[in-house]
């Protein structure tokens, strides 16, 4: 059983971490490739990561279209619950 880890980044530190310059970069709501450059992943990661339900309460699906809360979005890959690799 998972549990979640200790906070490495609090909710101020995040919303800081916005401020200025990267606050109009990444827009407190992201598309599919917003959220893939700031975890610095590809998008095709967040694609799989959501249809594994890793992403869960950080996005909202809008017909075909995904769209990301950025604070939600950080908070959940520094503080939420270890995920379980899938070795096949």
């Amino acid at each position: 059983m998972s549990r979640p880890r200790q906070g490495i980044i609090s909710k101020s530190e995040i919303q800081n971490a916005f401020e200025g310059q990267d606050g109009r970069r990444f827009p407190i709501v992201l598309t599919v490739e917003e959220a893939a450059q700031l975890i610095r992943v590809r998008p095709k990661t967040i694609y799989e990561w959501v249809s594994k339900g890793n992403l869960d309460k950080t996005f909202i699906k809008r017909g075909k279209r995904l769209f990301f809360l950025r604070n939600k979005l950080i908070d959940l890959i520094f503080n939420g619950k270890d995920w379980k690799s899938h070795s096949s």
